[in-house]
């Protein structure tokens, strides 16, 4: 993956269309932070945690 990420960087490609697939890997991992954040602090209040079927 980061070798693939290096040939990227390096490659001929537009300078615009490098940008933007950065804007769009940087957003996903934002949201999959976040998610990840959000699932943590609601795992640690959840009243329901210690209940089994």
């Amino acid at each position: 993956m980061t070798y693939g990420a290096y040939l990227f960087a390096t490659s001929s490609a537009s300078p615009w269309e490098k940008l933007a697939t950065g804007a769009i890997a940087i957003g996903i991992l934002m949201l999959l932070a976040s998610v990840i954040w959000e699932r943590l602090r609601e795992w640690e209040t959840d009243p329901y945690r210690d209940v089994y079927r």
